[in-house]
This record gives structure tokens, C-alpha cells and sequence, in this order.
């Protein structure tokens, strides 16, 4: 699966250079950074390394992981987990999902995992978020 992902990025970065679009050989480094911040939110809900990253820009991963915490002011993994949890919010305050389905559409192998990377960032469980912001809207509304 994960060399399937691998292939599909290669085929993509060719038929871009190919039209023309995000020639990433040409970037400079801010340029590289911005395209892996989009390759992380792209894909939120897939397990993507570093590595992965690093390929996409044609960086070493450690070289990528110093820059990528200069330029944004987080590293990688930390980036790529506050972004499921923006996305955990939005669904937790819009949807129906309950905290597993979340945890499955977000990609965590496990619901644990979700809940505490959840707390972590929210400083709350999930379906404490969730009540919390239930009360919130009730009390503007």
C-alpha cells in the first residue's frame, strides 16, 4: 500500500511538471515548505511520514525536519497532528460522527489513540469538546 502511495506521488509530480504546474524542482526552500504543508493537509486522514514529505520536495527527510520546524515553528508530525484535530473539531461541532467514526475517518489505528492526541492539543476528551460547544451554541442562539 504504503509503494502504491509512493508511485501515485511520482506519477502526479511527473504529469505536473509535464503541464507545466508546480515544478517543485525549481522551488526554493519556502517554496518546499508551503507544498509539504499542503501535501499534510491534503492528507490528514492517511498515514504519511516524514520520508514521504521529503520525497514529494526532493529533500533528505533530516534536512526536511530542520526546516520544516525553522519555517513553520513546529515539526512535522506535531503540523500534520493539529491538523486532524482541527478537522476532529469541525466534525465534533458539525456532524453527527460519534468519537469512533471520527477516530477511523481521521486515520489513528485506534480510538485511544485519537482521544488522548485529542486531549493533548484540546486540553479536553472529544465528547467533552463536543458538549462544551453544545452548551456554547445553545447559550448564543
Amino acid at each position: 500500500m504504503k509503494n502504491i502511495d509512493k508511485v501515485l506521488t511520482v506519477i502526479g509530480r511527473i504529469l505536473r511538471s509535464k503541464n507545466g504546474e508546480d515544478n517543485i524542482d525549481s522551488c526554493d526552500i519556502k517554496g518546499k515548505i508551503e507544498h509539504v504543508k499542503r501535501f499534510a493537509e491534503r492528507n490528514y486522514h492517511k498515514r504519511t511520514s516524514l520520508e514521504d514529505a521529503a520525497a514529494i520536495v526532493g529533500l533528505s527527510p533530516k534536512y526536511l525536519s530542520r526546516i520544516f520546524r525553522q519555517e513553520v515553528g513546529t515539526g512535522f508530525s506535531d503540523f500534520k497532528s493539529k491538523i486532524k484535530i482541527e478537522k476532529a473539531r469541525e466534525w465534533l461541532s458539525s456532524t453527527g460522527y460519534n468519537v469512533n467514526q471520527i477516530s477511523d475517518k481521521l486515520g489513528y489505528q485506534n480510538v485511544e489513540s485519537f482521544i488522548r492526541a485529542f486531549k493533548k492539543y484540546s486540553n479536553c476528551t472529544p465528547s467533552e469538546y463536543r458538549k462544551k460547544n453544545q452548551n456554547e451554541r445553545r447559550v448564543t442562539a
